[in-house]
């Protein structure tokens, strides 16, 4: 009910900070990663960086199958 009243969401973290709980959102690390890669790709800035370079051993041209 708390959490509902104050719009955190339903995952927070919560922290001592002193003599306090200091309760936020639980952060997501990846978000907006989405919304990033299209733009990216919108933009043509998302090809390999080292899709030019050759096969550099024999295992990668002989053993290797997709």
């Amino acid at each position: 009910m708390l959490l509902q009243q104050t719009g955190l969401g339903e995952e927070v973290t919560i922290e001592a900070e002193g003599n306090r709980l200091v309760i936020r959102p639980a952060s997501r690390p990846r978000e907006g990663w989405d919304v990033a890669f299209r733009k990216m790709a919108l933009a043509g800035d998302d090809r390999l960086l080292d899709g030019d370079l050759a096969s550099t051993s024999r295992w990668d041209e002989s053993e290797w199958q997709w």
